[in-house]
């Protein structure tokens, strides 16, 4: 996996405290070998990143905003572009 500073340019970048960096991005359909897809990474100190589709439902993942709460719960704002509309994902790791 690349890391998020070398991917697309639709991307929300987050560092928990200054220690675990969080990455919320929209894979363009351009890119080789992925579909528009909004995918979430995560790398903790001296770590390697680790990738998740959050969401692959069409054309997905636009216009993403990331947040994480005390609790290390993560939550993403995105654009469903198939059906114009906002979406919403949460999930506590």
């Amino acid at each position: 996996m690349r890391a998020c500073t070398s991917c697309c340019a639709r991307r929300s970048l987050t560092a928990a405290g200054s220690t675990r960096r969080r990455c919320a991005r929209h894979r363009d359909r351009e890119e080789p070998d992925t579909n528009a897809d909004l995918k979430y990474a995560a790398k903790p100190p001296g770590g390697a990143w680790t990738t998740t589709t959050v969401d692959s439902a069409g054309e997905i993942g636009e216009y993403t905003s990331l947040a994480v709460d005390a609790a290390g719960g993560v939550h993403i704002s995105y654009l469903d572009g198939t059906n114009a509309e906002l979406r919403y994902a949460y999930r506590c790791f």
